[in-house]
């Protein structure tokens, strides 16, 4: 692990600094002109030490200054909670008047990773006369937290999973198809006679998601989904087609024509974060089926693959998500059914 650079503190360690006592160096500073000054201009409140990519290190970014623009040394000193000296670092000849980022790691400037918990980072300043600078200070919290990915797969029949439908005067949708439990069969204009009318008859799927580490600027830390249909046209009707949808932000998205052919056929590989919707908490993922125009389709059931990243810890004994896991519906949503596009 790289450790703290040596000139500047990464403005990432500033989260929150509550002030703390300085260190034996910086005694009250003489009352003229020529006293140094020292300011943290930014950091983070967290830093997750872990290499994992998520907020690996932390950047404290400050400006060093001196009335008769001398350069500067400046000390960092990190405490633990209860005032102990954990690490120090001292950057020389900073010219005065620079605004400098330095990165931390979690570092102990010795070798080793501190462990979780609150410190408090303090700077000072001392110029070539050996006037010291008043102490600024910015609170920060480590967390071993660490993320790792997970892949969530599972089948559900296509009935069960249903939570609305569209179903035109002249289509019919018939459960129990070819004598599969749990089935579904959407044939379009099978009444009215041959008016020559599209009608459409489409259904509203949706399933409970594991939940996935969420941060408040970038919210859930999901990747990639896709849904596949097993299924294929009417034993009546060669050559039927559906189209498969997802659902996100009030709209139908991501439209795929399904095959004619008896087998698994699947819907659009896509980002799974724009199609999250949350019902009671939790999150979910929604899609609808759907064909017009004379289509007869046989559907027996729906799979959904999701990958996404879990926050676990060292001292928590972590379960790989159940792989197929059980999907559960919601019940208290309400989607309109896709129209064709």
């Amino acid at each position: 692990m790289t450790r703290l650079p040596s000139l500047a503190l990464p403005a990432a360690l500033a989260l929150g600094l509550a002030a703390s006592t300085l260190s034996p160096a910086s005694a009250e500073p003489p009352p003229d002109d020529t006293v140094p000054a020292i300011t943290i201009d930014s950091a983070p409140s967290k830093l997750y030490p872990a290499v994992d990519g998520y907020r690996d290190t932390a950047l404290v970014v400050y400006t060093a200054s001196d009335a008769v623009d001398t350069m500067l040394d400046v000390h960092v000193v990190i405490r633990d909670g209860v005032g102990t000296s954990v690490a120090e670092r001292t950057s020389t000849d900073v010219e005065s008047g620079a605004t400098i980022g330095w990165e931390w790691d979690g570092g102990d400037f010795v070798g080793g990773t501190l462990p979780g918990g609150d410190y408090v980072l303090e700077m000072t300043a001392v110029d070539e006369a050996g006037n010291t600078s008043a102490t600024d200070s910015r609170s920060i919290s480590l967390d071993e937290g660490r993320l790792v990915d997970r892949t969530a797969r599972g089948w559900i029949k296509a009935k069960p999973s249903m939570i609305g439908k569209d179903v035109r005067r002249c289509s019919t949708l018939k459960g129990r198809v070819r004598g599969w439990a749990g089935s579904l069969g959407y044939y379009a204009n099978t009444r009215c006679g041959r008016t020559g009318v599209p009608s459409v008859v489409s259904t509203v799927h949706g399933v409970y998601v594991p939940e996935a580490f969420k941060d408040r600027q970038r919210g859930w830390f999901y990747g990639s989904m896709q849904i596949r249909t097993w299924g294929g046209n009417a034993e009546k009707r060669r050559g039927s087609k559906a189209i498969l949808q997802y659902w996100k932000d009030g709209s139908w998205a991501k439209a795929k024509t399904m095959g004619s052919s008896l087998g698994t056929h699947a819907g659009r590989k896509t980002s799974a974060k724009p199609f999250i919707v949350v019902d009671n908490g939790r999150p979910v993922i929604i899609w609808g089926l759907g064909t017009a125009n004379r289509n007869w389709y046989d559907v027996k059931k729906f799979s959904l693959t999701l990958r996404y990243q879990k926050m676990v810890y060292p001292d928590v004994v972590v379960r790989e998500a159940p792989s197929p896991f059980t999907m559960q519906v919601p019940t208290g949503l309400t989607v309109p059914a896709p129209q064709l596009p």
